[in-house]
């Protein structure tokens, strides 16, 4: 977890500040992603694969830094809510870290589309009681986003964007077998920043 935090602590001030008027400036953010996605399963020794469709809410809650040009690195705390078709729930906490590079020439008004890439380290809450150690799955995943944010005032904006997420969890041992975890989801993201 340290060198995670010490990882985002180097890209925030990393960053080069200077083209955009908000360069230097932090924000906070918050809202909610719902979308959906595959669970697939990969066992060994012969045994089946198999995939399980689920909708998914998750509701961040971040902090980052504008950079030039706008660009901005960000943090956010996430909780998602997994309903598997199968009917069983499930509970994903963790953290992303994000580098979102905004395009500057597709700008119109108060209009900016964005691009964006990171990682992020998950926890599937509760998942400890299925296994011998006790101990949650973790998994860490590789993030994509597209969006727009729109600038309501100096210190409002509002965001929407496509986001995906593809999760590879620990593998789980049985006694004949090894089962592999990933999971792809992805969704629409709506939520406010406030720039201070």
């Amino acid at each position: 977890m340290k060198k995670h935090l010490i990882i985002a602590n180097l890209l925030l001030a990393g960053s080069l500040f200077g083209a955009s008027d908000d360069a230097g400036k932090w924000y906070i953010g918050a809202g909610m992603m719902n979308g959906s996605g595959t669970h697939s399963v990969t066992r060994t020794n012969g045994y089946s694969n198999y995939d399980i469709e689920f909708d998914v809410s998750i509701v961040p809650v971040s902090i980052g830094k504008i950079g030039a040009n706008n660009n901005r690195v960000e943090v956010s705390l996430i909780s998602a809510d997994i309903d598997f078709a199968t009917g069983e729930k499930a509970e994903i906490s963790g953290y992303d870290i994000n580098y979102d590079i905004t395009l500057e020439s597709l700008k119109s008004g108060n209009l900016l589309p964005y691009v964006g890439a990171g990682m992020g380290f998950y926890n599937w809450d509760n998942s400890g009681s299925l296994f011998q150690d006790g101990e949650d799955l973790k998994g860490v995943g590789f993030n994509l986003n597209a969006g727009l944010l729109y600038s309501i005032d100096k210190t409002i904006e509002f965001e929407v964007a496509y986001q995906t997420r593809t999760i590879s969890w620990q593998d789980i041992q049985y006694t004949n077998y090894t089962s592999s975890l990933n999971q792809t989801l992805s969704g629409i993201y709506v939520g406010l920043n406030l720039k201070f």
